[in-house]
């Protein structure tokens, strides 16, 4: 094991150490990538070895190198070299969460570090929360835990989200059982920002229809342009008009761990929940998101169950 371990951390370092030699990104049709990477299924074990030169020499050349140093695209950061060990040392102890004897320590852990992010940007350090793969899950999560607040999804709901919003949280919405006419495209400003007078118009038009408006979902950064809704102002719609207020920041979020960037994204801290991610302004491996809620019982009650299964865990 520690020969195969040694030998697979080399070929990472000597990657890493050789990115700045290498393509960005290849230029392919993805019937030609998908070719660099097909063969017929093998019979036998080949070994590490042929495993470790098959991702190297025909996955890695076709890979867009999010981490290499003339990449400046989009979104995808890069991952640091600390949180590689991380990946080995968790796929190394491979520790279970099914169940609380047997993810005690490890659920807790996750619990001290949501704390920790949530004090570095400015948010509630009560907050509940978890980790997930990434701000799609994370937005989910949120949708799902307003839902709860208001009550199972109905035709007569509405939610509002930018036209320059994250995609995921229109798909959240569909798979939590709200159909396209609950959901609005509000228009924004001349910087890409949500217009504050849109919404509450749009607000006061449902509530002449008879309609439920239940959830706002601003952004601090949107990924078209980084645009930072204004989120204060926001807030106060939502506070008056008592409806949950999520703030995609898996973008820009994370910027609020500067004073700048606080002072930027002023309002962050007031949202119902709030959606990040880390494996971008954090550095931290590809497929890790965050989402915090202050309400505890909507995220809990969204999400309970009970089995027989489950009877180690503690009423606590």
């Amino acid at each position: 094991m520690r020969e195969i371990g040694y030998r697979a951390v080399d070929r990472i370092v000597d990657h890493l150490a050789g990115l700045s030699e290498q393509r960005v990104a290849r230029r392919a049709t993805a019937a030609e990538l998908a070719a660099m990477v097909d063969e017929v299924l093998p019979r036998q074990g080949r070994g590490a070895d042929d495993t470790l030169r098959f991702f190297f020499d025909r996955v890695v050349p076709g890979m867009t190198h999010v981490n290499h140093p003339r990449f400046h695209a989009y979104v995808p950061a890069p991952g640091s070299f600390y949180g590689t060990i991380g990946e080995i040392l968790a796929a190394g102890t491979n520790p279970f969460v099914g169940s609380w004897l047997g993810g005690a320590t490890v659920s807790s852990l996750e619990l001290t570090v949501l704390r920790w992010i949530a004090e570095a940007v400015g948010y509630d350090a009560s907050a509940a929360g978890l980790f997930t793969s990434g701000g799609s899950l994370a937005n989910l999560i949120a949708l799902a835990s307003a839902r709860q607040r208001f009550g199972a999804a109905t035709a007569n709901d509405v939610l509002y989200f930018s036209e320059q919003g994250h995609q995921s949280v229109e798909k959240a919405a569909r798979i939590l059982g709200y159909d396209d006419s609950s959901v609005r495209r509000l228009a924004v400003d001349e910087s890409f920002r949500l217009d504050v007078d849109a919404l509450e118009r749009t607000i006061a038009g449902d509530r002449r229809r008879n309609r439920r408006p239940t959830l706002v979902c601003a952004n601090a950064g949107t990924t078209n342009t980084g645009a930072v809704d204004p989120l204060t102002e926001i807030a106060e719609v939502c506070r008056r008009e008592g409806l949950w207020f999520h703030v995609d920041a898996a973008y820009g979020g994370f910027a609020a761990i500067s004073k700048a960037g606080r002072r930027r994204l002023e309002g962050m801290q007031l949202a119902d929940s709030l959606t990040l991610d880390p494996h971008k302004w954090l550095s931290a491996p590809m497929g890790t998101g965050c989402v915090l809620v202050k309400d505890r019982e909507s995220l809990e009650g969204a999400f309970r169950a009970e089995a027989d299964y489950l009877k180690d865990v503690p009423r606590d």
